[in-house]
């Protein structure tokens, strides 16, 4: 079971900063970020469209140049980061969950990934699973997750399989990256067997975001990755 570090060292202030991920990536086994595009489109790591939240700057990354972005002392290690210094300063054994947030990233990732030699050490994760079947007809080797979110929530646990069974057909998945309160939703005991049933037919499980060791400890045994806010909190207990 592996422990990435959620946008880095959490979600928050100086999340998927440079700095985060590198501290998160000595730590942990690796480490979870989010991609998006500048309007020259670079990929670059921030998780919403705007720098509002984070750095209480009102820009969308969309309507900036890297070079502009640049020049408004923007990108540096403790503000946002491209891909490419990522993959130059991460360990090269380190796990990386690469969360696209723009689906526009999926054009460019596979030539930059390759030209580093990293494509055997991440995993592409996205909710619009689409853009993860164009990096697949690409590249049939690139591991993609594909993120589940409210579109899962059925009226029972057969409809839950069956859309389970139409994704794995149409996708062929490395991994499902579900959401941790999947076992507040449903009863704890068939989340726990329908994730198994996953696991044993081949599938990767992440988990996100699981911050409480309790949790952690309950659910380690179906899981291979769990993303975290609370690295150190999960690394005590596992």
């Amino acid at each position: 079971m592996i422990i990435l570090g959620h946008r880095g060292m959490g979600k928050g202030e100086g999340e998927n900063t440079l700095l985060s991920l590198i501290k998160a990536d000595q730590l942990s086994e690796g480490i979870e970020t989010d991609l998006r595009l500048t309007k020259d489109n670079v990929i670059v790591l921030n998780h919403d469209e705007d720098l509002k939240r984070v750095f209480n700057k009102d820009i969308k990354l969309r309507e900036y140049t890297y070079k502009d972005l640049k020049k408004n002392k923007l990108i540096n290690d403790e503000y946002v980061s491209t891909l490419e210094k990522l993959l130059l300063e991460l360990k090269d054994d380190s796990i990386k969950n690469l969360e696209i947030k723009d689906p526009e990233v999926s054009e460019s990732i596979v030539p930059l990934l390759k030209s580093f030699g990293a494509t055997d050490k991440v995993i592409i994760s996205s909710f619009d699973h689409k853009c993860l079947k164009r990096i697949k007809e690409e590249d049939k080797d690139i591991k993609i997750g594909l993120l589940i979110g409210e579109e899962a929530k059925k009226d029972n646990i057969q409809e839950v399989s069956e859309y389970f069974k139409n994704l794995i057909t149409e996708y062929k998945p490395y991994s499902f990256h579900l959401p941790v309160q999947m076992f507040e939703e449903f009863n704890f005991e068939i989340g726990y067997e329908f994730t198994s049933y996953l696991k044993n037919q081949g599938f990767k499980i992440a988990f996100w975001t699981v911050n409480d060791p309790n949790m952690a400890l309950k659910i380690k045994d179906i899981t291979d990755y769990m993303i975290t806010d609370n690295i150190m909190g999960l690394k005590s207990v596992l």
